[in-house]
């Protein structure tokens, strides 16, 4: 071979591999820009439904600004928001809106369950008797463990408590941390708390979480007339699934007088509330507004404090 096809040959072998680095540059430059073009309409979508959800935590806002009732209830408007949510969808045209509104105060108040330096028994004895209850499913002891586990996070000192469980505990763990010791600041906080796991947390298709029973938010009262049915059937000894579905279809009977926090005397007796736990005005509410579209979603969950006609945002999460 001469030396003039050998170097005809390598200029080709050269032009031939130049070209295979421009095609692999150009292709690649091609996906680049569609996934910029992509995340750039994710992005847009993502705002959009963003402000799709806050316009429906406006309007649950607005609900219960405009609520003067000197009670709340199921009955009222503000607890039939997803019906609101339902029409406003209509409105838009692409994306639905969901809008739930919980009264806090239909909770359990955890902020309670400790106290003056010491554990709360109301409050600690409802806690109890709502984990017993079939729904969660734990066996054997688990429901007294968490209780004293709770307890230990709660406290300030370090003595762990029979079934309980204190900084040594939570040391041993694969990530080690230490106990609390102290007020929670965010009911997620009870994952840490040992015996408590994301299903009894939040939930299961199969059973339900803790979080839609427990609050840390209100004046500490539990409003019987939005209470859930497992907070009420907690809430004292000796009551029956009978008990607890002729109190619900009472506060659910909009002919009834629900002014009163008493109204449940004619059902189940007058020793019902033996610590003055109940009433039937809240101020705290939580408002989830939910905004989807195809396969993508933007929730809101705020919570808010509500004084007459004055609504106070104290909490505020976007997923």
């Amino acid at each position: 071979m001469t030396a003039a096809l050998k170097q005809r040959g390598f200029a080709l072998v050269t032009v031939l591999l130049v070209i295979t680095i421009l095609v692999g540059a150009v292709v690649a430059l091609s996906r680049a820009a569609r996934t910029q073009l992509q995340e750039a309409a994710n992005l847009g979508d993502g705002f959009k439904l963003y402000y799709l959800a806050k316009s429906g935590f406006n309007g649950g806002e607005a609900f219960l600004a405009l609520d003067k009732n000197n009670y709340d209830s199921l009955t009222e408007s503000w607890a039939k928001a997803d019906e609101f949510a339902a029409k406003a969808s209509l409105l838009f045209g692409s994306g639905a809106l969901t809008l739930v509104i919980e009264d806090e105060m239909g909770k359990i108040p955890l902020q309670r369950f400790y106290e003056g330096n010491r554990v709360y028994e109301p409050i600690r004895d409802i806690l109890l008797r709502l984990l017993k209850l079939p729904e969660f499913g734990l066996a054997g002891g688990k429901a007294d463990e968490i209780i004293a586990s709770l307890q230990d996070w709660l406290d300030p000192d370090d003595e762990t408590t029979s079934g309980g469980a204190e900084s040594d505990y939570y040391r041993a763990l694969a990530n080690p941390y230490e106990a609390k010791n102290g007020p929670l600041d965010a009911l997620e906080e009870l994952l840490m708390i040992r015996g408590i796991t994301r299903e009894l947390f939040y939930g299961t298709a199969k059973s339900p979480g803790l979080k839609k029973f427990l609050t840390l938010w209100g004046n500490g009262k539990i409003n019987i007339n939005t209470a859930p049915r497992e907070v009420i059937l907690a809430f004292r000894d000796g009551l029956t699934e009978d008990m607890v579905e002729k109190l619900d279809q009472y506060r659910r009977d909009e002919k009834n007088d629900l002014s009163r926090p008493d109204w449940y005397k004619a059902i189940v007796g007058d020793t019902f509330d033996q610590h003055g736990l109940l009433t039937v005005k809240s101020s705290s509410f939580m408002i989830i507004a939910q905004a989807s579209r195809d396969r993508m979603t933007r929730t809101i969950e705020a919570v808010i404090k509500r004084d007459g006609e004055k609504v106070q945002l104290i909490s505020w999460k976007v997923d």
